[in-house]
C-alpha cells in the first residue's frame, strides 16, 4: 500500500478541522483554547480558556464565566461532604 493513497488531501482537511474543534483562530495566526463547557443552548461556549497566573497550576478548561460555576459546584459539593460527616 502507498502512503500517497492513505494520506491523501481530505486526510489533512479533516486532520486541520479535528484540531481547529476546540480552538479560536486570531487574525494574528495563531490560536487560542476555546471552553468547553455546554451552554444552557446546548452549544459550546465560544469563550477562550482562562489562562491567568492563579489557574495555570490546574488544567483548565474553562472560560472566566463557566470557572466560577465550576468553583461553586465544587464549593456547594464540599459543603454537603462536611454536613454529612458532621451527623
Amino acid at each position: 500500500m502507498e502512503l500517497n493513497n492513505i494520506f491523501d488531501s481530505n486526510f489533512f482537511d479533516d486532520a486541520s478541522s479535528c484540531w481547529r474543534e476546540n480552538k479560536i483562530s486570531k487574525q494574528n495566526g495563531t490560536f487560542l483554547y476555546r471552553c468547553c463547557a455546554i451552554t444552557k443552548k446546548n452549544t459550546r461556549c465560544k469563550l477562550p480558556i482562562l489562562n491567568n497566573k492563579e489557574y495555570i497550576l490546574f488544567d483548565n478548561k474553562y472560560c472566566k464565566v463557566h470557572m466560577k460555576n465550576e468553583n461553586k459546584n465544587e464549593n456547594e459539593n464540599e459543603n454537603e461532604n462536611k454536613n454529612k460527616n458532621k451527623k
